[in-house]
């Protein structure tokens, strides 16, 4: 991704799962794209964009990470899940406000940076061994 980069992808934010870590760094690519837009004074300009490719994103990489947890018995699924459809709902929440001309962009990109440190890196990284074990790459 060209221009500024807030994050750029290292080990440290792998879960090592391939298919996973794929995904994880489109949102980064989504992350680094705000962060470079507001870098420039662009950031309501994008906001739009970065929501609809949020929206996408989560309904596919939710998707695909709870079919996988499901498949292969994560006991803290049911958990997951929950957390999963807390912060589609946020997405969500931050979209009607951006239709309504009151979506703040400086809130945007701190849930997308609280998304990367707190779920990715601490809550995705509690499901990663279990998968591994069963032959998840």
């Amino acid at each position: 991704m060209a221009g500024v980069a807030l994050v750029n992808w290292s080990e440290q934010l792998s879960v090592g799962l391939n298919s996973i870590d794929a995904e994880h760094r489109k949102l980064l690519d989504i992350l680094n794209s705000m962060h470079d837009a507001m870098s420039k004074g662009k950031g309501r300009e994008i906001v739009g964009k970065v929501l609809d490719d949020l929206i996408r994103y989560t309904v596919i990489h939710f998707t695909h990470e709870e079919e996988l947890m499901r498949k292969h018995g994560y006991a803290e699924f049911e958990g997951h899940r929950g957390i999963h459809r807390a912060m589609t709902r946020n997405v969500l929440e931050y979209q009607i406000k951006h239709s309504a001309g009151a979506v703040n962009t400086i809130d945007v990109m701190n849930f997308l940076t609280e998304w990367l440190k707190k779920h990715i890196m601490e809550t995705d990284k509690r499901y990663a061994p279990h998968l591994a074990e069963r032959g998840v790459a």
